[in-house]
């Protein structure tokens, strides 16, 4: 089943770049004519109880039954609503709730982990009703943003997995509605840090043989850290010391990996070998059970490569995360999934290294 997540038409609000939240804005003339008919016709489209989610899906699905759904309703920003986004940020109560990164409450309005648990709960409903009815698509228009990104995702059988779908495309063409146009690119605002409803969390992958892969992995864990971020780090077959563990634990990150000693792989023994891939799938089963706005997954690739970890496991650690987490991937030999998946994609390529003048790791530096 095809899961299509897509953005309403402009409202004058929009244009405005005022705060919209709950007000039950229309579309306004020019966001109309952005809009015409898609290129398939669902019996069925989902709207929230605002009337620009059903002016846009009237002009996508002429034809379709459109039932409201209460749970669907954009973020209630409270007093914020209706005011100019260059307003606000001279409000110190707007201040401080970005200060929070957004977790406490608008003043009279809502919070985000609120909303988000509303609109996973009924989004989860929803795709449960439409495997249960055996239908093909499931279809929901929903907020405004620049060009009209449009989501679809392909939702795996099992309800269990429904609040973390198997990751679809992002893209401002709203793939599988050719022909369905949006708002117009150019003259938009960029989008603004307090009306984000559910960021999309992309995917990064450092393969190669270069030196930096995990380097760079953990240079981005410190920065998101810095920024009040929830960090959880995967280390398959490393277990060894290594210098920004230490700290990165002392910031709050939480850190799984093998212990100190263990044999490189080629020279362990079958009975070793199952050891150590339990100790990796024990580490990575833990590790999703941390709540994490960046997740990385420390020498996946060769994890993989090797045999030593479930891979359907890693595969949906990966594939079918909570939408709005940021992973990263490091791996010497990269499998081709990954490497499609990627939403950053960069090889570290060794052109010389130390090593080859018999220079040995040094710390602080290799490790």
């Amino acid at each position: 089943m095809l899961i299509y997540l897509l953005r309403h038409g402009q409202t004058e609000y929009n244009a405005q770049k005022r705060y919209q939240g709950q007000r039950d804005i229309p579309l306004s003339a020019a966001g109309i004519a952005q809009l015409r008919q898609a290129d398939f016709a669902p019996e069925v489209v989902y709207v929230t109880p605002l009337q620009r989610t059903a002016q846009t899906a009237r002009v996508f699905f002429p034809g379709a039954k459109l039932i409201p759904v209460d749970g669907l309703k954009e973020m209630n920003f409270g007093r914020f609503e209706g005011q100019p986004f260059v307003q606000v940020e001279q409000d110190p109560e707007y201040l401080a709730w970005v200060q929070e990164n957004e977790h406490t409450a608008h003043p009279d309005g809502e919070r985000r982990s609120d909303f988000c648990n509303r609109v996973c709960k009924t989004l989860a409903d929803l795709i449960d009703k439409a495997l249960a009815e055996g239908q093909e698509r499931l279809v929901i228009p929903w907020r405004h943003t620049n060009g009209c990104t449009g989501a679809v995702w392909r939702a795996p059988p099992q309800l269990s997995q429904l609040v973390r779908p198997q990751r679809g495309r992002l893209c401002a063409g709203c793939p599988g509605l050719a022909g369905a146009a949006h708002p117009a690119p150019g003259g938009d605002r960029a989008v603004h840090k307090g009306e984000r409803m559910m960021e999309q969390g992309l995917l990064h992958l450092y393969w190669g043989d270069g030196k930096g892969k995990t380097t760079a992995a953990m240079g981005l864990a410190l920065r998101a850290l810095g920024s009040g971020k929830r960090v959880v780090i995967v280390q398959f077959l490393k277990g060894g010391q290594s210098g920004e563990i230490p700290l990165l634990a002392q910031l709050g990150a939480k850190i799984f990996r093998g212990k100190g000693g263990q044999k490189f792989v080629f020279q362990m023994n079958e009975a070793e070998k199952a050891a150590a891939r339990a100790v990796q799938n024990e580490n990575l089963t833990a590790a999703l059970a941390e709540p994490a706005d960046l997740l990385i997954l420390d020498e996946a690739g060769s994890a993989w490569e090797l045999d030593m970890v479930d891979k359907d496991l890693l595969r949906r650690a990966v594939l079918e995360r909570p939408a709005a987490q940021e992973c990263v991937l490091t791996a010497h030999k990269a499998p081709q999934w990954m490497l499609d998946a990627a939403d950053y994609s960069t090889e570290m390529k060794c052109c010389r290294h130390p090593y080859q003048k018999g220079i040995k790791a040094r710390k602080g530096i290799e490790y």
